[in-house]
């Protein structure tokens, strides 16, 4: 996987969204149709649109950004989208916590729609202890492998 790819390379962005104290989900900003979508794992029909108006003003703010540092003159495909608000999309197909894993649920809707490694199907409330511990023993091998300069990349 690569590391620190511009924006104007990339058709996806994932954003990870946290309600302060409260929930983590995630925002998929897809370039190429002008979309963001909301992936929650606590969906109920009241939250819904309080997890759509804290994403509005990042719909309406990212196409400035993009615009700032050069994106529309990269990808004159999508010139025709400058001016125009990302259109915001509440997804309801991904599975439902019962509890307090929103943050890991959210990291393995990452992961799945990154890599596939994952099926979403696995992705279930009855596996989040094992998710998180796996995740814990990935980012520790990590930092021990990054500390004894076994990467080849400045990346990593």
């Amino acid at each position: 996987m690569r590391h620190g790819i511009r924006c104007h390379d990339v058709d996806t962005i994932y954003m990870p969204i946290n309600q302060p104290n409260l929930h983590w989900y995630l925002a998929v900003v897809n370039l190429k149709d002008w979309s963001i979508h909301i992936i929650d794992s606590l969906f109920t029909a009241r939250k819904k649109q309080e997890r759509i108006d804290l994403v509005q003003p990042m719909a309406e703010m990212l196409p400035h950004a993009l615009q700032d540092v050069g994106f529309f003159e990269s990808r004159p495909e999508l010139v025709e989208y400058k001016q125009r608000t990302f259109r915001i999309v509440y997804e309801k197909k991904y599975p439902q916590q019962d509890g307090s894993d929103c943050g890991m649920f959210m990291i393995k809707f990452i992961e799945f729609l990154m890599t596939k490694d994952l099926q979403i199907r696995d992705c279930v409330q009855a596996k989040m202890d094992r998710f998180r511990y796996n995740s814990c023993v990935q980012l520790f091998t990590h930092g021990c492998r990054k500390r004894a300069k076994i990467y080849q990349s400045d990346d990593e």
